[in-house]
């Protein structure tokens, strides 16, 4: 397979309302970035800089600050390249170590793989080229699913998106299976994020931690109150991944199979509450214009 055109060395964050009045995780998840990736440029947005930057994003209008941000990443993507990063995700690695090689060759876009059932890609973490062609259909797809829409018919619209398109669009499908994604099981290491994020960090916990088996950490915005554990993985992240951790070897291997367990149990329970709830009914297509059946 051919090498593919380096990415852009540039990091897009984007607090809508200003950085200035951004919640503490999003700084210290901004911080991370920039320790991590002193060669790159690390690009701090708000809501009128996007506007300025993509003259034809829009208005927010009635899109709710998510789904604004949604439209916003893929539009940053296709237009400039580059990586994009959510405010709640936490550099461990830096890219120079793990995208760059894994976007020196394949499609030229980059993003964690199945985080759940029936939902094929996360988009808190993306990287491109420039116009690659699955960032730019995936954003055109976008564009046609909001013309005359006020309203999303799933908060997870984006992703089921792209599981259409990889199912109608055969070269679409080519390439995401060229993409040298990794699994977003990894990331979401700390979910359920009230059990794990806030409980005392377990040796098992510090050794993947210290071992950096994940090049990054989604953590969340939820507010847990001023009464957290100082031995949480929340404070260890929140204090800027700086205390010493107990480093375990040994116990990684434990570590990787009870998580493989974890996750297929998660994935079992998904699809079985899925039947239930739908009653057996097969799952609506998502209508990528207003009126239709995914409405």
């Amino acid at each position: 397979m051919s090498a593919s055109p380096a990415v852009p060395r540039q990091i897009w964050m984007m607090w809508l309302q200003g950085w200035d009045g951004a919640p503490p995780l999003a700084q210290v998840c901004r911080e991370s970035w920039t320790r991590a990736n002193e060669e790159w440029d690390v690009r701090l947005l708000d809501a009128h800089q996007a506007q300025e930057l993509l003259p034809d994003l829009g208005p927010q209008g009635s899109l709710s600050p998510a789904h604004y941000s949604d439209r916003i990443r893929l539009k940053l993507l296709r237009r400039f390249g580059g990586v994009w990063a959510d405010t709640s995700v936490f550099d461990c690695v830096p890219l120079d170590e793990w995208l760059v090689p894994r976007m020196s060759e394949g499609s030229g876009f980059f993003a964690f793989a199945d985080p759940a059932p029936g939902r094929k890609v996360s988009n808190w973490f993306l990287a491109s080229l420039p116009d690659s062609y699955l960032v730019s259909a995936w954003d055109d797809a976008c564009d046609a699913y909001w013309s005359g829409r006020e309203q999303a018919h799933v908060y997870y619209w984006p992703h089921a998106l792209f599981g259409e398109l990889c199912r109608d669009d055969p070269e679409f499908a080519r390439q995401w299976q060229a993409t040298r994604s990794l699994p977003a099981d990894g990331p979401h290491y700390f979910e359920p994020y009230r059990r794990r994020l806030t409980s005392p960090m377990s040796r098992r916990m510090q050794a993947r931690v210290a071992a950096r088996v994940d090049p990054v950490y989604k953590l969340t915005h939820h507010k847990f109150g001023e009464r957290t554990d100082p031995r949480s993985a929340y404070a260890y992240f929140m204090g800027g991944a700086r205390a010493p951790l107990s480093s375990e070897p040994r116990l990684l291997a434990l570590d990787r199979g009870l998580e493989v367990m974890r996750w297929v149990y998660r994935d079992a329970r998904s699809r079985v509450r899925d039947r239930v709830k739908g009653g057996g009914a097969r799952r609506r297509q998502v209508s990528r214009t207003p009126g239709g059946s995914g409405q």
